[in-house]
């Protein structure tokens, strides 16, 4: 097991206040794409929550950087900590993203795909558990605990694709809707499923990170 100094227990800590705000971007984009989907007025409401907690995320996800500027950790892994914060990071925006398609451009969602937009984003969340179970896993040496938490990304990550695909495939043989609509329909499934490649591409850098055995 790696002992942190006092700085390093700080920079960690941080990370994963990181990680805590990327997941509620995730969570309140669930809400909002529910209340969405039932027609409810408060998604408008949402979409702030959602600007909220990733403009919190960017917060925690500079001041590690400025924490491994200041000299956090080996020189020979502060690149890596620094994407991994990166990459974090980039899940809450991409989850920004999605909300905002939906708060400024309403997209028309078909009836029949409802109960399979909300797979797709709770799919999303579920991706992100084992990601975050990761980041605050305390004996990162345990390479069996860890390779059940990648795992589990990747499997997660595979499920989400699986929903995309025949989402965008139901969608395209739906008859009462214009070709315009479904590319614009296409594009929000396809931006909710590329949540789940920056967690599995998060996934991919600790890993890098945890193979240098210096974590």
């Amino acid at each position: 097991m790696k002992f942190f100094s006092a700085d390093e227990k700080k920079t960690t800590e941080l990370l994963m206040s990181h990680v805590d705000e990327v997941e509620a971007t995730i969570k309140v984009f669930r809400k909002l794409l529910f209340a969405y989907l039932k027609g409810d007025e408060t998604f408008r409401e949402l979409i702030h929550e959602v600007h909220d907690a990733e403009h919190r995320a960017d917060g925690f996800r500079r001041e590690v950087e400025r924490c491994i500027y200041r000299g956090s950790f080996l020189p020979v892994v502060r690149e890596d900590y620094i994407m991994v914060a990166e990459l974090t990071d980039k899940i809450a925006d991409r989850t920004q993203l999605c909300g905002d398609i939906i708060a400024l451009e309403e997209p028309l969602i078909p009836s029949e795909l409802e109960e399979q937009m909300r797979d797709l984003v709770r799919e999303v969340e579920v991706c992100f558990v084992p990601f975050s179970k990761l980041v605050k896993l305390e004996n990162k040496s345990d390479k069996s605990q860890v390779t059940e938490y990648i795992n589990r990304i990747e499997a997660g990550e595979q499920r989400v694709d699986r929903i995309e695909w025949n989402l965008i495939a139901e969608l395209y043989r739906l008859e009462d809707y214009t070709l315009d609509q479904k590319i614009h329909l296409r594009s929000l499934i396809c931006a909710i499923a590329s949540i789940a490649d920056c967690v599995e591409d998060v996934s991919d850098r600790m890993l890098i990170l945890l193979t240098k055995e210096i974590f």
